[in-house]
């Protein structure tokens, strides 16, 4: 059975933590209760989110392909954005989580690739692009043969 991702949703997800947890480090929270449960929801969206990106370049999918691309573009870019707050210190919980600030760095790091690499992807796409023509590739149709076929 294909496993099928739902690229929109997970992605929205991710960007939903995102911006919580940027909510959260501007409050005054106790450091004991939160800092690593902080640290950890960081690591989960940076495994989470190389695994979907990973995924999404790996797909041969074309529908919809270019507005994944163009929602994990806009993800990296509030991720970055929450680690440089971060790392530069910005809010008053961010000063406890100074002791990760090396394998932050990295994260945003690699982030940071990750926005230049799907910059040149949505690039190539605009090049290939047919005009209005609509590809599906063989991956897509088994599935619609293979959801038609079941449905009868």
């Amino acid at each position: 059975m294909t496993n099928i991702i739902n690229y929109e949703d997970d992605i929205f997800y991710l960007t939903h933590i995102v911006k919580k947890l940027g909510d959260g480090i501007k409050l005054d929270i106790d450091p004991n209760r939160y800092k690593d449960k902080i640290y950890a929801e960081i690591l989960f969206i940076h495994e989470s989110s190389q695994t979907l990106f990973a995924a999404l370049k790996k797909s041969q999918l074309k529908i919809n392909r270019d507005l994944h691309l163009r929602n994990m573009l806009r993800f990296n870019r509030h991720y970055v954005a929450f680690l440089d707050d971060i790392i530069n210190d910005n809010f008053t919980f961010t000063k406890y989580l100074q002791d990760y600030i090396d394998k932050l760095s990295g994260i945003k790091a690699q982030h940071t690739e990750y926005i230049e690499e799907i910059e040149d992807l949505l690039s190539e796409i605009s090049k290939d692009s047919n005009g209005d023509q609509e590809i599906i590739s063989e991956e897509e149709m088994r599935i619609l043969l293979t959801n038609h076929e079941e449905e009868q």
